[in-house]
């Protein structure tokens, strides 16, 4: 069985209008050219790295913008979408953020959800330090999805780390593992 991805390769702004200025003419593209299945990065429409600012504009999965955005295209073009994530604030608690990707079926249905379970807490050579978990609640669980016959792996970014994950999701079967990340300038 074929099936045709399309990675749509991008740095969202912090501005959600001008990342969609970007994204959605890219995914027209895609399906125009036969895409099964559009796949977008970790941080697909929102990349903010004032803490503040994307604590202030971010909103929760029932009511993300950008998240019906994307369904709305995978029904206007009929494919699969595979968001690598959304950050959006938690609805455990209100200080937080999660990190998840979601897999879109060509009706716009969410088939399925993954929370980013590894976070990039580290200090790099130059000074700089990334907390991630201080401002995102980890995942806890791994998913195997199917998608038309084929069982989809997802993790997003750091998770690489963690080859466990990955054994893991290649034990229980997984034809194909996304790890959509988003990188920045450092």
């Amino acid at each position: 069985m074929e099936l045709r991805i399309a990675n749509c390769q991008y740095t969202a702004q912090a501005d959600e209008t001008a990342t969609c200025d970007i994204v959605l003419p890219m995914m027209a593209e895609a399906a125009n050219k036969g895409a099964d299945m559009i796949c977008l990065p970790e941080c697909a429409s929102r990349l903010d790295p004032v803490s503040a600012s994307l604590m202030a504009n971010s909103q929760t999965e029932n009511n993300s913008d950008s998240l019906n955005m994307f369904r709305d295209a995978a029904r206007t073009h009929n494919t699969w979408v595979m968001i690598g994530s959304l950050l959006l604030k938690s609805e455990q608690a209100d200080d937080m953020l999660v990190n998840r990707g979601f897999l879109i079926t060509p009706d716009g249905d969410i088939r399925a959800r993954y929370d980013k379970i590894h976070m990039f807490d580290v200090s790099v050579n130059d000074g700089q330090n990334y907390h991630e978990s201080s401002r995102f609640i980890a995942g806890n669980k791994t998913l195997l999805v199917q998608m038309d016959g084929w069982r989809l792996g997802m993790t997003i970014c750091y998770d690489l780390r963690f080859p466990y994950l990955y054994r893991q999701l290649a034990a229980a079967g997984a034809d194909l593992i996304t790890i959509p990340a988003a990188f920045t300038k450092v």
